[in-house]
C-alpha cells in the first residue's frame, strides 16, 4: 500500500507567508499600512504592496521585513532576489520574530541566497517552533523524522506534528497521519492515521486527499470503498498530484469500482509519468503493451486536453 511520505509541502522550498501569535507590536497606524499591504497582496496588487512595505521594512517593523523577504524570495512583484530576501528575513529574524527565524532556517536547508547549512536551519526552525509557529514546527519534525540514528527524535518529531496540527495546520495533519500509519515514533494505528488524513483533506491538502484516498481502497482504518477512493484521489488529481494520478490510472487498469479501461488509465499513468513518478513509469510500459498505437494515440491526446483545461490561464 503505498502512502505519500508526507505532506508535499515537506519537500519543497516554502517561505512562510501566515500571521504569527508572536507577532512584534507595532503602532496603530504601522499596523494598518501593513494590513493594507497584505490586502494588496491579496488582490494581487503587488505594487501597491511593495510601496507600503518598503518604508515598514525600513522602520523596523519586523512583520513587514518577512512579509517584503517572502517577496523577493518568491519573486512576487519583483524580480525574484534570495539575496535580498534573506537580508529582510534577517532583520526580522534578529527581532525574534518566528515567521522570519523559520523563513531564514528555510533558506539555510535550501541553500537559497546564503550557504547551505543543516544545523543553523535546524536550530533556526527550533526557535520558532518553540514560539508556536506551526510552519517551523512542521519543518523540524521533518528533519527529526529523517534524521538517522535514535528513535528518539522520530518520537520528538511526532511531538512537533502535533503541536503543529493541533493548530489546524493541514501539513502537520498529513505527516502526523504518515506516522500513525508506518507506526513511527509511535504506536502503529490505521484508525488514528485516518482521523489525521481527513483533517488535512477536508482543507484541500492534495497529499492527504491521496493518502486518504489509499486507506479507502485497501480497507485501511475504514471500510474499504473503492468509488469513495477514486473520489479522493480524483480531487488530488485535480491539483495536479501525481502519486494520486497514478492511482487512479491502476484503478483503471485492474477495473476497480469502474469498468476496465486502458485509454484513461494510460492518460493518467502518462500525466503522472511525465512529472516522474516511479510508479506510473513502471505501470505505463507494462500497459502499453497491450494497447494498440491507436488506443495510446487517444490517451495521449486525452492527457493532453486535460493539460490544457488545467493551464493557469483556465
Amino acid at each position: 500500500m503505498r502512502i505519500s511520505k508526507a505532506a508535499v509541502i515537506g519537500s519543497m522550498v516554502w517561505w512562510g507567508f501566515m500571521v504569527s501569535a508572536q507577532t512584534p507590536p507595532a503602532s496603530p497606524a504601522a499596523a494598518a499600512s501593513y494590513q493594507q499591504a497584505r490586502d494588496a497582496i491579496a488582490k494581487r496588487d503587488y505594487s501597491s504592496a511593495l510601496a507600503i512595505l518598503k518604508p515598514l521594512a525600513e522602520q523596523g517593523m519586523a512583520r513587514a521585513q518577512s512579509t517584503l523577504g517572502t517577496m523577493y524570495a518568491i519573486g512576487m512583484g519583483v524580480p525574484r532576489n534570495p539575496t535580498e530576501a534573506v537580508t529582510w528575513f534577517r532583520k526580522a529574524a534578529d527581532q525574534g520574530f518566528p515567521e522570519a527565524e523559520s523563513n531564514l532556517a528555510t533558506a539555510y536547508s535550501s541553500g537559497s541566497g546564503l550557504p547551505k547549512d543543516e544545523a543553523e536551519a535546524a536550530k533556526l526552525y527550533r526557535k520558532a517552533a518553540e514560539q508556536g509557529y506551526a510552519p517551523a514546527q512542521f519543518f523540524l519534525a521533518n528533519a527529526l523524522r529523517d534524521k538517522p540514528g535514535t528513535a528518539e527524535s522520530q518520537r520528538e518529531a511526532v511531538t512537533w506534528y502535533r503541536k503543529a496540527a493541533d493548530q489546524d495546520y493541514a501539513p502537520a495533519q498529513d505527516a502526523l497521519g504518515n506516522m500513525y500509519f508506518l507506526g513511527i515514533g509511535i504506536a502503529k494505528d490505521e484508525f488514528q492515521a485516518v482521523n489525521w488524513f481527513r483533517k488535512a483533506a477536508d482543507k484541500g491538502l492534495p497529499s492527504a486527499e491521496s493518502n486518504l484516498g489509499a486507506m479507502y481502497e485497501h480497507g485501511a482504518g475504514v471500510t474499504l470503498d473503492s468509488a469513495v477512493a477514486l473520489g479522493w484521489f480524483r480531487k488530488a488529481a485535480e491539483q495536479n498530484f501525481p502519486p494520486a494520478m497514478a492511482r487512479i490510472g491502476s484503478i483503471y487498469v485492474r477495473g476497480e469500482g469502474v469498468v476496465a479501461d486502458p485509454v484513461e488509465a494510460y492518460k493518467w499513468l502518462l500525466l503522472a509519468a511525465v512529472q516522474k513518478d516511479p510508479d506510473a513509469s513502471r505501470d505505463i510500459a507494462d500497459l502499453a503493451v497491450h494497447m494498440t498505437p491507436a488506443q495510446i494515440d487517444q490517451a495521449k491526446q486525452a492527457a493532453t486536453a486535460w493539460v490544457g483545461r488545467h493551464s493557469p490561464q483556465h
